[in-house]
């Protein structure tokens, strides 16, 4: 019973945000929830890695980020209300080797997700993040291959295992919810018991 739509996007591009969030006016109306969600990460040490490592990394997980919400925020002002949602991660809050560039721009998005909330605030905008520990998703395949695959890396976990998608998802959707509706600027970690050892 629900529509949906597939836009191509690179949220690094300008353009592509436009076309994507024009699309989604064009097809609905207007937009009441916007979920960032893309990310890309490297697994380089500090002397390894490039400027093309940074400059990618940086425009995917942060430069998207701010500019896909940029893009809604009149749509939902208008409207009168509205939800953000961004994707942060443990690595935003704890330091790890080989993976810098990414714990910078999730450390961004965390502090991005408190200066909007409040800025956005007399709006009825609320603006959260999630802070997932590792999650089993293609993006973590090097990663495993790294530290010599799930199960290694599940014991520094004090939950014993690492997170599936079906963890993280309610969080969205409550953060969608008119449940919500007095949270904002929170920064919700859901990893197992890493961040808190």
């Amino acid at each position: 019973g629900r529509r949906a739509i597939a836009v191509k996007a690179d949220v690094s591009r300008m353009a592509d945000i436009e076309a994507m969030v024009a699309a989604a006016i064009r097809e609905f109306g207007r937009v009441d929830v916007l979920v960032n969600n893309a990310g890309i990460m490297h697994i380089r040490s500090v002397l390894e890695t490039t400027e093309d490592v940074w400059d990618r990394t940086v425009d995917i997980n942060l430069k998207g980020h701010f500019f896909c919400a940029q893009k809604v925020i009149p749509h939902m002002i208008k409207q009168g209300r509205g939800r953000i949602i961004n994707l942060g991660s443990i690595f935003g809050e704890a330091g790890v080797p080989g993976a810098c560039v990414y714990g910078v721009t999730k450390t961004g998005i965390h502090g991005m997700t408190r200066m909007m909330a409040i800025e956005l605030a007399p709006h009825k905008i609320t603006v959260n993040a999630i802070a997932p520990g590792n999650v089993v998703t293609p993006l973590n395949d090097p990663l495993y291959a790294m530290v010599g695959g799930q199960q290694v890396l599940a014991k520094s976990y004090p939950i014993g295992r690492v997170g599936r998608v079906e963890d993280i998802a309610p969080a969205a959707v409550y953060f969608a919810s008119d449940e919500a509706d007095f949270v904002t600027g929170a920064i919700l970690f859901i990893d197992g018991g890493y961040a808190a050892q």
